[in-house]
């Protein structure tokens, strides 16, 4: 899917021009925000079917309700994840991984930052399904795969795995407003019907 692809450009393109052993260490580190990721997508799950009955029923107080439920959770998982990483980041690594891994605590850091906002932007992906945004999604996911290529190009040659951070968050952050803008305007279309 285009959603797996967007993940791993930023793969790619490390492994091109920064070697294996850097993919490695940015894996390895990636895999921690990714953890939170589970929960935010059992989250998904657990309420899609409730919000597309709302959506479906024209419940629309109880469909932004429930949304804004989830997006508060989903918060609450990014924060607490940053704050970890912020506190015990460098320890950790030490723990699980080699010490030249706990010299990334501060990449770490800046990749459970990217991960808080993907959990927004995962949970927003639940509600614009269950709104029935299909088409929309399509464009949208397009738009983030040439965004990621682009900026992933740009910016890892010169700065390495904080350049693949960056390629990230910037797809990310482009991911987050415009479901947001999706989700904004299948409401106001369904109110005017």
């Amino acid at each position: 899917s285009l959603v797996a692809l967007n993940a791993n450009i930023p793969r790619y393109i490390i492994e091109r021009y920064c070697g294996a052993s850097e993919l490695g260490i940015y894996s390895a580190l990636y895999t921690i925000p990714m953890a939170g990721a589970m929960v935010v997508n059992a989250l998904g799950y657990v309420t899609f079917a409730r919000l597309m009955k709302l959506y479906s029923a024209m419940d629309l107080d109880g469909f932004i309700q429930l949304t804004i439920k989830l997006v508060c959770g989903c918060a609450g998982i990014g924060i607490a994840g940053l704050l970890g990483t912020a506190l015990f980041g460098h320890k950790t690594l030490l723990l699980v991984y080699r010490p030249e891994y706990a010299e990334r605590s501060g990449l770490l850091t800046y990749l459970m930052f990217i991960g808080a906002v993907s959990y927004l932007a995962s949970c927003l992906g639940v509600v614009m399904t269950s709104a029935l945004q299909f088409h929309a999604q399509v464009w949208l996911f397009l738009s983030i795969t040439a965004l990621t290529l682009i900026s992933s190009e740009l910016l890892i040659p010169r700065n390495a795995l904080y350049g693949a951070a960056l390629a990230a968050l910037i797809s990310i952050t482009v991911q987050l407003v415009g479901s947001a803008a999706i989700i904004f305007r299948a409401i106001s279309t369904r109110k005017r019907d």
